[in-house]
């Protein structure tokens, strides 16, 4: 192509857009409302049911997790989905200089409720979480995720006995205290007393202590979110003070950056019957697509639709263009799906997430405008919710700017190999550099779509044949 074809073709792309920025309303979601017969330009708009899959991504590590989730809840579609959570202790002072009057008082743990994800607790509805010991150190070198499990002593240590609720603010801004074992904690104090070499350093204390488990109750119908900023276990005593006085002090362990969960689910019966975390496609048998975040089950989309659309088209100009999932199906008030997504690309492989060269970034969709082979700028996803009919909800990807630049070729550069294979998925903001501490990994939200509810929607200008024929 000589430089005058290109820069003719180029100036027709400019006019093109000069008449779409003073064209009239869009009769229908996206686009405009030209007279393609008789004008110079001709609009299309075109709508296409997208092939989709349903991927589980291999197990992840779940180490130095910000949560701490323990229970589980029962879903129709998804199964049984249960959780744990193990944590090794942090010492949070030095050993304490002692009067030799200091008693033993007792042995508690703080801790704060902050959400739930499940069946919404009915009024006095009680919940049992327990707290065990366990009998196997966390190794802070070694590999954990969201199938791994530490063995603990089946005595609990202390139950946690409360009635959630999700509306009560007072609940999620208080921290309650509950009782251990005397005897445990006593033996703990006799130690600290005497300045045994256990409470030197971490590493002596999780050598004797071990660490903690969350265990929930067969009976549970959530997974509960415990506030980890609010959690300690307090070796209390009492003593008198240098002034004569009789004093109450406490020594403190929380729980340190090394913790991990389990999360598990028994999908026997359920459409997702047979899903294998290997990152290979999964389609279920009954129209719909499924994804749970906590599970790695992730929804996946291919709209290389777009090239069949428009290959043969020369000057065109995509006026407006997204995929739209959904709307969703109805679900539960506290099985809410994710508010906030991002679109990731993917390879033959089905590989997630995939960094860019330099390894700074994730290939992700960037936001409207930016230009191709920038990140940094990763498009949000929000989940939009029709006001007037509650609960109709959908998530609808902007790729005007993407796929005009894909169109005209910019990504056609091996610094961008991922975009032109149009093979993406669905997911919330991870991280590279610790992607097991976001809630994109650690959250248990689910969302369901129909297959057919998957689309491109796109408008698009290009010359009218008919111009000048008039």
């Amino acid at each position: 192509m000589s430089l005058l074809v290109k820069k003719f073709g180029r100036a027709v792309s400019m006019m093109l857009l000069a008449i779409l920025i003073f064209s009239c309303e869009d009769p229908g979601n996206i686009g405009l409302n030209l007279d393609g017969t008789n004008g110079v330009v001709e609009t299309i708009y075109h709508e296409a049911v997208l092939p989709s899959s349903v991927v589980q991504f291999d197990p992840r590590s779940t180490l130095r997790s910000p949560s701490i989730q323990v229970g589980k809840y029962t879903d129709a579609n998804f199964g049984v989905t249960s959780a744990k959570s193990f944590s090794r202790l942090n010492l949070t002072s030095l050993i304490p200089d002692m009067d030799e009057s200091a008693e033993f008082d007792e042995f508690v743990m703080e801790v704060g409720f902050q959400a739930l994800y499940g069946a919404t607790p009915g009024d006095g509805d009680q919940v049992n979480l327990y707290l065990h010991q366990l009998t196997e150190e966390l190794d802070t070198a070694g590999t954990y995720t969201r199938l791994s499990e530490l063995p603990y002593n089946p005595t609990p240590l202390g139950t946690w006995t409360f009635e959630p609720s999700i509306l009560d603010t007072l609940q999620t801004d208080s921290v309650y205290v509950i009782p251990l074992d005397p005897a445990i904690g006593l033996d703990l104090f006799n130690k600290l007393k005497a300045a045994d070499p256990i409470f030197e350093d971490n590493a002596n204390f999780n050598a004797f202590f071990k660490g903690v488990a969350w265990i929930g109750d067969p009976t549970n119908q959530s997974i509960y979110y415990l506030n980890t900023s609010t959690f300690r276990i307090k070796i209390k005593y009492k003593e008198v003070n240098s002034s004569g006085e009789d004093v109450e002090r406490s020594y403190d362990l929380n729980s340190s950056g090394y913790r991990f969960f389990n999360l598990d689910a028994d999908r026997a019966g359920t459409p997702l019957d047979g899903i294998s975390a290997d990152n290979s496609d999964f389609f279920t048998s009954d129209n719909f697509q499924y994804a749970q975040l906590g599970n790695l089950v992730a929804l996946k989309i291919d709209f290389s639709t777009f090239y069949d659309i428009t290959d043969t088209l020369e000057n065109l100009v995509i006026n407006s263009a997204e995929i739209q999932i959904g709307t969703l199906e109805t679900y539960d008030e506290n099985k809410a799906p994710p508010p906030i997504m991002q679109v990731f690309f993917t390879d033959v492989n089905n590989t997630w997430p995939i960094k860019t060269a330099d390894g700074a970034e994730f290939v992700q969709l960037q936001q409207e405008g930016v230009p191709a082979g920038a990140y940094g700028f990763e498009e949000d996803i929000s989940l939009r919710i029709d006001e007037e009919t509650e609960g109709i909800a959908s998530y609808n990807i902007p790729l005007s700017s993407f796929l005009q630049q894909l169109h005209s070729g910019r990504f056609d550069d091996e610094d961008t190999p991922l975009e032109p294979e149009t093979t993406i998925y669905l997911y919330p903001e991870t991280d590279v550099l610790f992607p097991e501490q976001l809630f994109s990994i650690s959250g248990s939200q689910q969302y369901i779509v129909h297959k057919d509810s998957i689309r491109l929607k796109i408008h698009y200008t290009i010359p009218s044949s008919n111009a000048g024929n008039n």
